[in-house]
């Protein structure tokens, strides 16, 4: 009886686990235009230590209490949202963004890439058109690359940090491999953000300079 009651207590610990590991959100597909029918029903799902895992979307569920035609229905909505694989808290592989009302469209793609000692996120989304842009970070982000492409552009503006340089100047802007600006690292995402609209004057003088 005593190794009965044992046998018992470990299955229903073994359960309990089980269950808790696998805490998953079903979500009504239908609220998502352009989501590929290879999701599964079970998604979101959160592991026993709280790290998300598998296929997730991420959104906020909405309500509009009056119809409007050709827009939006009465009921529950998602404005926009994300969807794609996260392994053990950090997205992985493709994440595609969607803009899920009247004009239904794709946004924005994201591939993250993770070896070693190295996060590589490779993106394009709006913007006055398509832009692209590469980011790359080493294991304790002491270094960050970046390249930005605007629509209208055919060379990358660049940017280079070492936290292990000139303090106030460990970021190093170029385009077509010539100096725009120097800049602290605690700049880099305002810098990297600017890169795609900013800057005009001094691609131009860099483009006239080495000809196109």
């Amino acid at each position: 009886m005593f190794k009965i009651r044992i046998l018992i207590i470990l299955y229903l610990s073994f359960t309990n686990t089980f269950i808790i590991a696998q805490r998953c959100e079903d979500t009504d597909k239908r609220l998502f235009h352009l989501l590929p029918d290879t999701i599964p029903g079970k998604i979101n799902c959160v592991d026993s230590i709280g790290f998300k895992q598998g296929w997730w979307i991420d959104y906020t569920l909405k309500y509009n209490p009056v119809e409007i035609p050709d827009v939006l229905p009465k009921g529950d909505y998602v404005e926009d949202y994300s969807f794609g694989n996260y392994k053990d808290n950090i997205k992985t592989g493709d994440w595609i963004s969607v803009a899920n009302v009247h004009l239904i469209h794709v946004t924005r793609k994201d591939n993250y890439f993770y070896s070693k000692d190295t996060i590589i996120v490779t993106s394009g989304f709006e913007g006055g058109g398509w832009n692209e842009s590469q980011l790359y970070f080493n294991s304790d982000s002491s270094i960050i690359k970046s390249s930005s492409l605007s629509p209208d552009e055919k060379y990358p503006v660049c940017i280079e940090c070492n936290k292990n340089v000139m303090k106030g100047k460990e970021c190093l802007m170029t385009f077509r491999n010539e100096k725009i600006k120097d800049f602290p690292i605690e700049r880099f995402d305002m810098e990297f953000y600017s890169s795609f609209l900013d800057y005009k004057r001094e691609k131009k003088e860099i483009n006239t300079k080495l000809g196109n």
